[in-house]
């Protein structure tokens, strides 16, 4: 199965861009870390986990229509586990800098 191949890359490639966002050197602000705060944590933690649940889910759904011979459903599925790895994602609690490409001017507050 060509995709389990590919899930070590994706992965990467998303702790990569989360890397990159919070040291990017092109940002207009450093990104310099804020107080604690403990809803903005809980709430990040939640996109978090929801990202990877997002990520398993579709993964047991292209190996349901693999294993079921369902080949236009599963390259969907393929090609949207393949967009994940392209997606810039960021790590949004204690991150003060606007995204680097996004021109704004928010603090992060």
């Amino acid at each position: 199965m060509r995709i389990r191949r590919l899930i070590p890359g994706i992965a990467a490639a998303g702790v990569l861009a989360v890397a990159s966002a919070c040291n990017s050197s092109g940002s207009k602000q450093s990104a310099a870390p804020l107080p604690p705060d403990p809803q903005e944590a809980e709430l990040a933690a939640g996109v978090e986990q929801h990202r990877a649940a997002y990520y398993r889910n579709l993964l047991t759904l292209h190996d349901f229509y693999a294993a079921n011979g369902l080949e236009t459903k599963r390259r969907w599925a393929a090609f949207e586990l393949e967009g994940l790895g392209k997606v810039r994602t960021y790590a949004y609690a204690g991150t003060a800098a606007s995204a680097p490409d996004d021109g704004g001017t928010d603090s992060g507050q």
